[in-house]
C-alpha cells in the first residue's frame, strides 16, 4: 500500500536495512538535503524504509517493490548481523540443543528496564521471540511508539534513551551463538542478486555499514571481523561504493544499546552524516 499511495518524484531515495538503519532520523535527512541543494530544478525526497528484523533475504522479497517506484538511489545499510559469521571458538558437537543458545536468547528476547509481572506473558513472549513470531509485548510496546514521516515500516519509541557506559557493559551479546555459516552465504547472495536487480533497472547501489559500539565491536573475533572485510572488499570489486561507519561512532555518548544509536537530540551525528552522504552523491 504504501508504494501504491505515493507517487515518487525522478530525485527519490530510499535507505533500506534492518532496525539498524531505522535509526536514521528521516526528518533530520530530509531538512539538511533540502538545505544543501534548493538550488536544484526538483526537490529530493528521502524515504527511510528500514524494517526490524530485516535482512537481505528478506528484503529481496520487497525488490520489485522499490523498482517500481524508480528511485534515483537505493542506499543499503549493512552489519554483521545480516551474515552471521561463524566465532572462531571450537564448537563441540552434540545431539541435545545448546542450553547456552537457548538462555541468552531469552536474555536478549526482554526489552532493558522490563520488569516482568506476569510470569505466563513472560514465558510467552520468550517462547514467541525464539520461534519469530510477533510476541504480545511487542504488541503491546508497539502502542507506545511513535512514527516518523518518511519512514512507513518503523516505530520509535517515545522516549529518546542513551544507556550509560555501565549499561553498555552489561547489555548481553555472545558471538558464539553465530554458528550457522549458512546464513552468510545466503544473505550474501541475496544482496549480490538485490544489487544487479536494482542495476539492471539503472537504479543506483551505495551500501554503508551500520554503526556498532565499542563493546560489541571487542566481543567480535578476528575472524568474524576478516569476514566482513573480505565481503566488503567483494562488493567493492564488482564497483559497489562503500561507507564504513561500524567503527565511527564507538566510544561517542550516543548509543540506545550497543548496536542501535540513539534518537536523542545529542546523538543526531548518524542521520547528519548520512545525510551530508546523499548530498555529496547528488552533487557529483
Amino acid at each position: 500500500n504504501f508504494f501504491k499511495d505515493n507517487i515518487f518524484k525522478k530525485n527519490t531515495i530510499f535507505l533500506v536495512g534492518s532496525s539498524h538503519v531505522g535509526r536514521i532520523n528521516a526528518t533530520i535527512v530530509n531538512q539538511l538535503v533540502s538545505e544543501k541543494t534548493d538550488e536544484l530544478d526538483e526537490t529530493i525526497i528521502v524515504y527511510n524504509l528500514a524494517k526490524s528484523g530485516n535482512n537481505p533475504s528478506k528484503e529481496l522479497q520487497s525488490v520489485d517493490l522499490i523498482i517500481s517506484a524508480n528511485p534515483k538511489i537505493v542506499i543499503y545499510g549493512i552489519s554483521y548481523r545480516d551474515f552471521l559469521f561463524p566465532h572462531d571458538k571450537t564448537i563441540k558437537d552434540s545431539i541435545l540443543p545448546d542450553p547456552e543458545v537457548f538462555v541468552n536468547h531469552i536474555k536478549s528476547s526482554i526489552p532493558v528496564g522490563w520488569i516482568p509481572t506476569n510470569p505466563q506473558l513472560l514465558t510467552r513472549n520468550v517462547l514467541n521471540d525464539f520461534f519469530n513470531i510477533t510476541s504480545e509485548l511487542e504488541q503491546n510496546n508497539s502502542k507506545k511508539t511513535k512514527m516518523i514521516p518518511n519512514t512507513p515500516f518503523y516505530n520509535y519509541s517515545q522516549i529518546s534513551y542513551i544507556m550509560t557506559n555501565e549499561e553498555l557493559k552489561k547489555e548481553v551479546f555472545d558471538p558464539y551463538n553465530w554458528r550457522d555459516s549458512s546464513r552468510e552465504y545466503t544473505n550474501y547472495n541475496s544482496l549480490q542478486k538485490y544489487i544487479q536487480k536494482l542495476q539492471k533497472n539503472d537504479i543506483e547501489i551505495i551500501i554503508f555499514t551500520t554503526p556498532l559500539q565499542k563493546y560489541y565491536l571487542n566481543n567480535l573475533s578476528e575472524s568474524q571481523k576478516n569476514s566482513f572485510s573480505i565481503l566488503l572488499e567483494k562488493l567493492s570489486n564488482n564497483g559497489i561504493k562503500i561507507y564504513e561507519f561500524e567503527e565511527k561512532y564507538k566510544d561517542l555518548n550516543i548509543w540506545y544499546n550497543p548496536t542501535h544509536v540513539s534518537l536523542h537530540s545529542n546523538s543526531t551525528i548518524f542521520s547528519t552524516e548520512i545525510a551530508e552522504i546523499i548530498v555529496q552523491e547528488i552533487n557529483k
